[in-house]
């Protein structure tokens, strides 16, 4: 069973989430990304991301196990996108809200119903990749300190 400090993070859809430092204050457009029409509509997304994903990928393990747990990989990953890090301790959380802003790998760790199976979602400190795969275990709050 989840500590206090864990199940009051999991229940929270939309955290608190660091806001990196831009000149702008808004992202920018990534390079080759252009306008999608003749109108000149702006490709970026209607809100602004705290941290990019870069390429997402996961296991064919962590889908079929959320899956079967009834909940889809995206979902998970809509999570950890924003700052939700799901069942870790509130040390880790807080290095992962600090893993925003310096750059930082990140990591979340979700538990899926119904077993002992844990999805967990890194996103590598350069931003360039994120991957979604399985863990199993009951310790995995410490592997996250």
């Amino acid at each position: 069973m989840p500590t206090p400090e864990i199940a009051a993070r999991s229940g929270q859809l939309t955290p608190e989430c660091p806001t990196p430092d831009t000149d702008a204050g808004t992202p920018p457009v990534p390079d080759g990304w252009g306008p999608r029409d003749d109108t000149g509509s702006d490709p970026r997304p209607a809100v602004a991301l705290a941290f990019g994903l870069g390429e997402l990928s996961a296991t064919s393990e962590a889908m079929t196990t959320a899956h079967a747990g009834g909940i889809e990989i995206v979902a998970l990953v809509l999570r950890h996108l924003s700052c939700d890090w799901g069942d870790i301790t509130s040390a880790a959380a807080t290095a992962n809200d600090e893993a925003v802003t310096n750059g930082r790998p990140l990591r979340s760790a979700y538990r899926i119903a119904g077993g002992d199976a844990v999805v967990v979602v890194t996103t590598d400190g350069p931003r360039r990749r994120t991957i979604a795969h399985l863990a199993y275990g009951t310790g995995v709050d410490d592997r996250w300190d």
